[in-house]
């Protein structure tokens, strides 16, 4: 029941193992014994922001995410952590003009490239492409070779901004060696460059599945 290892198993389960369900069960578990503590009321608003539901629907222990950021807002509202929390809900629900000014200000405190990758989010979401793109690019030479968000961040900041020279460039450059989830992006934005009245529109969209 110590509340390190109860956070450590549920990350495990979650970036490690991809299950959610897991993952919820030992978020029920920590908040169960430590329903007031700060960290655990944060690491399930956490859970429940990155699932598949939104922030009304889904539970642990009988509360929602917004219940939980509500706990976190009143314990310690300042906290880079509420601030972040407070961010991933306003671009699930697609509030991008906050988004945007609350990933400004969470780069401004602590420009992790974690962060950056959100302000990258909120900013295809505002559909300002270009400040979108700038970030993206730096990114993308950071870790866009092993990290598959930053990378797909990037390409759809290329496709978006009309950067389409340089998207086809790196299409070329990484299809043969990609593979999985990264092969079929792929495939899917050079359908998009191809366009629909292309013979090779569906045969790459094809390939994309």
């Amino acid at each position: 029941t110590d509340k390190n290892y109860l956070l450590l198993k549920m990350k495990i389960a979650k970036e490690w193992n991809k299950n959610e369900n897991t993952a919820k069960q030992y978020a029920e578990q920590a908040y169960k014994y430590y329903p007031e503590n700060f960290d655990v009321l944060t690491e399930c608003a956490t859970l429940l922001l990155d699932s598949a539901e939104n922030a009304s629907e889904g539970v642990i222990g009988g509360k929602t995410a917004n219940d939980f950021i509500e706990a976190v807002v009143n314990i310690e509202k300042d906290n880079i952590k509420t601030i972040k929390l407070l961010l991933k809900r306003e671009l699930k629900e697609e509030a991008w003009k906050a988004a945007i000014q609350s990933a400004r200000n969470l780069v401004a405190r602590n420009p992790s490239n974690e962060n950056k990758s959100l302000l990258v989010k909120a900013y295809l979401g505002g559909e300002q492409y270009t400040d979108a793109l700038e970030i993206a690019s730096a990114l993308y030479e950071a870790e866009g070779k092993v990290n598959n968000e930053v990378f797909f961040d990037y390409l759809k900041a290329l496709y978006m901004a009309g950067k389409k020279g340089v998207l086809h460039k790196l299409i070329n450059t990484n299809i043969e060696e990609a593979k999985g989830e990264r092969r079929s992006m792929l495939y899917y934005y050079s359908a998009l460059l191809q366009g629909k009245s292309s013979s090779n529109y569906l045969k790459f969209m094809r390939q994309a599945l």
